[in-house]
Order: C-alpha cells, then structure tokens, then sequence
C-alpha cells in the first residue's frame, strides 16, 4: 500500500510519515486491495487535523479525526479508517449474498414456468 502525505500549515516531516505507515500496516494486512492512501494534515488554531482519503472496491471513503498534537489526531483516523473500510467490505459481502439469492429465485421461477409449459403441454395431449 502506497501512502502519500501532503501539509497544510504543517511540514510533512519524516516522522510523521513513518507514524502514519506504522498505523496503517494493521489496514494494509486486512484489506490488501487498498492500493494507495491519502494522508493531508492540517493545523488551524492549535488544532491538528488529518483526512485520510482512499478507493476501496469501487468507493471513495474519507475520514477526518483531530487531536491536540498531529500525532494524536493520526492514531485517532487509523481506527475510523478501518471501521470505514469493514463497513464498505460487509455492505459489498451483502450486496453478493442478495444478488446470489435474487439469481436463486430467478432460476427457480424459470423452472417452474418451464414445469408449467409442459403440464400445460401434457393437458393438450
């Protein structure tokens, strides 16, 4: 997973990045489809804030978190991040389960059309 961090009011340092790869590894083990993550941190007012921006199976998800120091605000997204991508992972894992079942029925009503094409044909002789 590539990270790619850019500031606002704030010099990106390298360690800075190091402490948003060690908290993203966790995401990086359970989702090795999130292919790059878009850290921008923020400072307004002795408020430190960062957005992580990714594309998860088709979605954008974006989530925000703010701390007292910059550090606090990145240990603070990393959670929010990964609850925003299981929630997207179980909603796709539902989608597939309906459109399976919905494709169950589909072939089912086929073959009770196709069982009363031929009672209906069994009646004419």
């Amino acid at each position: 997973m590539r990270v790619e961090v850019s500031g606002h009011h704030i010099q990106a340092t390298e360690a800075l990045r190091e402490a948003i790869g060690r908290k993203l590894e966790r995401i990086n083990k359970h989702f090795p489809n999130v292919g790059r993550v878009n850290a921008k941190l923020k400072v307004d007012k002795n408020q430190h804030q960062i957005e992580l921006d990714t594309l998860y199976l088709g979605k954008h998800l974006s989530v925000k978190a703010s701390g007292k120091n910059m550090y606090a605000a990145i240990a603070s997204a990393s959670p929010k991040l990964h609850e925003a991508l299981s929630r997207q992972k179980e909603h796709n894992k539902a989608r597939r389960h309906d459109n399976s079942e919905s494709n169950w029925q589909k072939e089912t009503q086929e073959t009770s059309d196709v069982e009363d094409t031929y009672a209906e044909y069994d009646e004419a002789i």
